[in-house]
């Protein structure tokens, strides 16, 4: 069992890294004794799921460090013991931490399932299946931001909510979903996505000043001809025409304001 330490953004550029972190199930341990010349640590409380032979685990803060390393299982001897494929050398209670390596399967999804808002517009599809490693952290560290640009394609801007520009995507992981996320097709900081585009009100473009800018600053406005711009508008993007310098909002679709 894995437990996420750090999500991604509620929204997340593509073209900028998209990380995940999650930390490994830990217990305490309670002692270390000899098992035919094997350690075999003990530990203070079951595991959600008992790792098996061959599976590996990592001790940290062990009393003078004797045991600080991963170690692959020899035996399961028990729910709360196990030896270990590492020679004994000092035994007694120690102090530490035992965690079990888990990497488990993981599957992005992206869309929306069938009676889902824009189920249609953006159907739910499988996007990538993989199993992470385990990091020089001892933590399952991963970027999904090749994953994800890759269900963008460079298309011509669609009407009112532009449905080309970004989508929803989800986890799966141990039979459960995560959270909702959501990505553009950006490579704005995720910072600076988040703080000054998510539900603000300001166009994604860069502006002069982020701090002192107006949240519908249109300094970008061609005086003459079509200028389309997008933001964030809730949990979608929608795009909005300007004609000849004219100011006013008028998204393509006709949607009028959806809010922030």
């Amino acid at each position: 069992m894995i437990t996420l330490s750090q999500g991604a953004h509620e929204w997340s550029s593509a073209h900028r890294p998209i990380e995940f972190e999650y930390s490994y199930q830990g217990r305490n341990v309670v002692s270390v004794t000899n098992d035919g010349g094997y350690a075999k640590v003990i530990v203070n409380a079951a595991y959600t799921d008992t790792p098996l032979v061959g599976s590996w685990m990592s001790l940290s803060g062990t009393l003078l460090g004797a045991y600080d390393n991963n170690y692959k299982i020899k035996i399961v001897n028990s729910t709360t013991s196990f030896t270990l494929d590492t020679p004994y050398t000092t035994g007694s209670a120690l102090t530490g931490t035992c965690k079990h390596i888990y990497l488990p399967e993981i599957k992005i999804y992206a869309g929306y399932d069938p009676g889902e808002t824009w189920d249609d517009e953006l159907p739910s599809f499988l996007v990538a299946t993989f199993t992470p490693r385990n990091s020089p952290s001892n933590n399952i560290k991963i970027d999904l931001s090749g994953y994800l640009k890759s269900i963008f394609e460079i298309t011509a801007p669609d009407t009112g909510i532009d449905y080309t520009s970004w989508n929803r995507y989800r986890l799966f992981i141990d039979g459960d979903y995560s959270d909702d996320y959501y990505v553009i097709n950006a490579a704005i900081e995720q910072d600076d996505l988040n703080k000054y585009y998510v539900k603000t009100g300001r166009f994604l473009i860069d502006y002069d000043s982020f701090k002192t800018g107006l949240p519908l600053n249109r300094q970008f406005i061609q005086s003459c001809g079509i200028t389309l711009m997008h933001r964030i508008q809730g949990n979608q993007v929608v795009a909005y025409q300007f004609e000849d310098g004219d100011t006013s909002d008028t998204d393509i679709g006709g949607t009028g304001s959806i809010g922030l």
